[in-house]
């Protein structure tokens, strides 16, 4: 009679690999890990540490290192508000993009494109300043603008802080009053929402599209209780 014989039992420390086990994978250093090892080369690590402390140079540093001395001295300023001003706005575009590869967050504040004496300037070039100078108030980190806007005409933080509004679920709220409160700061009055700075209401239904979102944003109301709040596309 045959006899079935029993399988060898494996250690436990010997791993079998099948075509059907998946690789193991080592997991690749992030381009923010380069910027931190060279930060903390003996070269670097000198010079990085009198930032903030007495004005600090980086000499012979080409164009195309720029984006990655940038990113150095982000991270020695740990979490500090850093302005970090181009000669024009094809320099900020391009530190911008170099700054992505990097993995360092900032914020992008546009510049103001001039237009024909008179003419309103454009919504959506409007709407993204306010929203860096509204982000600018709780982010601590990099600001990326040209030098030029430095002379531009721009709300003060405390003026960004007092205007805003805070809206929440089963709060009561005066429709009325708050479309009066909307057209005295340049919103527009509209059937249907459709770009920034345009407000619409239909019912129990309040659209409204503020200047820094990125998209608008829909109050439903019973009565006047507000019972939800959701954005919409």
């Amino acid at each position: 009679a045959a006899r079935k014989l029993a399988e060898p039992e494996l250690p436990k420390s010997v791993e079998v690999e099948t075509d059907a086990t998946p690789a193991k994978s080592k997991p690749k250093p992030s381009a923010s890990a380069l910027v931190r090892f060279v930060a903390k080369t003996k070269e670097f690590e000198e010079r990085l540490a009198l930032f903030g402390k007495q004005p600090l140079v980086l000499d012979h540093v080409t164009p195309r290192a720029q984006g990655f001395a940038a990113a150095l001295l982000l991270q020695a300023a740990k979490g500090k508000r850093v302005w970090l001003v181009c000669a024009d706005s094809k320099m900020q575009d391009l530190i911008n993009a170099e700054l992505s590869v990097w993995q360092v967050p900032l914020l992008y504040f546009p510049r103001q494109i001039a237009s024909v004496a008179g003419a309103l300037p454009d919504p959506d070039e409007v709407a993204e300043r306010v929203s860096v100078l509204a982000k600018s108030r709780t982010t601590k980190g990099a600001v990326l603008l040209c030098a030029d806007s430095l002379d531009e005409q721009v709300p003060t933080l405390r003026d960004v802080e007092t205007q805003q509004r805070f809206l929440k679920v089963g709060q009561r709220l005066d429709v009325e009053a708050l479309a009066v409160e909307l057209e005295a700061a340049g919103y527009e009055r509209v059937p249907q929402v459709i770009e920034r700075g345009q407000f619409a209401r239909r019912g129990g239904i309040f659209d409204l599209y503020c200047w820094q979102a990125d998209e608008p944003l829909r109050i439903e109301l019973f009565d006047d209780e507000i019972e939800s709040l959701r954005v919409f596309d």
